[in-house]
């Protein structure tokens, strides 16, 4: 796994370095210039790879000149700057240039499917694309505050097609409406998937990512999807993009011209990963037991664990600060409101450092009473929305490692709500 990200990230490095060797582009096209729509496919070797990707090639044999514009460029800058920038939303990508050539290398570095979808476009519309394209990579222009759902790299590539062309976008059959959204998202019930199905789809085998992404992402991530917000993934703007048609006047010509398949996905076989072996559910469940048993020693015997609650109340009070930030200071979406803040939250950080605070004690337990409540809430939200499955709707879904987390924190709280009483009575 940690070759596989090493690899990718020198292959982002190597995209940011090679944005300066294109040659300049020319201002005008010949008419002999063609764009085409590339994307790769989900990819397995890191999670941001995970979604695909989408660009656009420019190609004009008679300039010879052959450009990629890639909407996903990003640089990691300093670490504590990325981090603290990533963390308050304030993410920016920029448009870059590659070159075909490395596009093809990346993606094969990436184990990816790879098509290219040539647009049946008017030398009018060509133009004017690729004029859009140039003043978005104007320094002034090319960088954009990038949004996971709503603004990455296959809805910007669509946002410019949409403007550029010369009437609209319509499907030739009726039938056709809805089409790809019934093959790729839609539930064995009938009903419209959420982003949060969407998510559990491509990162199958990274149950640890899910149950992060879970913490962070709050009830917007649960409302059902429409086919225009489903565009957010790059292989539904493929496939979308093959049954469109551009209707202008009286005339009607499919939006893609021919399909290209560049790449295959190879098959590769590879050991279990230890993610999955020990994946959230297994690790928290027998952290249950753990902190069930610690309760009953510590219990029993009347020794003192302040040691052990101050370490375990203090660092995930700390996760408890990042996920109320997400969710209530940054500018993410999609993450308020956070159900999850029912038990994970910053007075937990506070608890562990008044635990050693004698003169503290009667606030201590007043916050081991708000927090215990707020754990008990949680657990009965989890069973009714487990008890009612999807016929509420809308509401927010616990990852299935949320109820052993919330129930290792309530084991805590309990032991020391129990012995602080039992020292008052004495």
């Amino acid at each position: 796994m940690i070759k596989k990200l090493f690899t990718v990230l020198l292959s982002l490095i190597a995209t940011i370095n090679i944005q300066g060797q294109i040659n300049p582009a020319p201002s005008t096209l010949s008419e002999n210039a063609t764009i085409s729509l590339l994307t790769s496919g989900p990819s397995d070797m890191a999670i941001f790879t995970a979604w695909g990707h989408t660009a656009i090639r420019v190609k004009d044999p008679q300039l010879g000149m052959d450009i990629i514009f890639n909407y996903g460029i990003f640089s990691f800058g300093e670490p504590i700057s990325f981090v603290t920038r990533f963390v308050s939303g304030q993410t920016d990508y920029r448009l870059g240039k590659a070159s075909m050539q490395h596009s093809t290398e990346e993606t094969i570095e990436k184990n990816a499917d790879y098509h290219e979808q040539a647009l049946n476009i008017t030398q009018a519309e060509t133009e004017k694309e690729y004029g859009a394209l140039l003043e978005n990579y104007k320094p002034e222009n090319r960088v954009y505050r990038y949004k996971y759902f709503s603004d990455n790299c296959a809805t910007r590539p669509r946002t410019i097609l949409r403007k550029c062309i010369e009437g609209d976008l319509i499907y030739a059959k009726e039938s056709e409406k809805g089409a790809t959204y019934n093959k790729l998202f839609k539930k064995e019930d009938g009903k419209n998937k959420t982003y949060r199905d969407i998510i559990y789809g491509l990162l199958p085998t990274s149950p640890w990512y899910c149950f992060g992404i879970d913490l962070c992402l709050g009830q917007p991530t649960d409302l059902q999807l429409t086919e225009w917000d489903q565009l957010f993934l790059p292989i539904f703007l493929k496939e979308e993009s093959e049954i469109l048609s551009i209707r202008s006047a009286d005339t009607l010509r499919p939006l893609v011209k021919e399909t290209h398949k560049l790449l295959d996905k190879q098959n590769i076989e590879e050991g279990t990963e230890w993610t999955n072996v020990f994946n959230p559910s297994v690790v928290l469940w027998t952290g249950v037991l753990f902190a069930l048993l610690h309760a009953l020693y510590y219990i029993a015997t009347g020794k003192d664990d302040r040691w052990a609650l101050t370490t375990f109340f203090t660092l995930i009070g700390l996760l408890g600060i990042v996920i109320c930030y997400v969710s209530c200071l940054s500018v993410h979406e999609f993450v308020s409101p956070n159900l999850n803040l029912l038990w994970l939250h910053p007075l937990l950080f506070i608890m562990g450092i008044l635990i050693y605070i004698k003169k503290a004690q009667k606030i201590e337990n007043t916050l081991m009473w708000i927090s215990g409540i707020g754990c008990i809430l949680a657990i009965i939200y989890y069973i009714v929305c487990k008890m009612t499955g999807s016929t509420i709707g809308d509401i927010q879904q616990y990852n299935t490692a949320t109820l052993p987390a919330i129930l290792i924190e309530l084991i805590l709280i309990s032991s020391w709500i129990w012995r602080y009483r039992n020292k008052s009575k004495n």
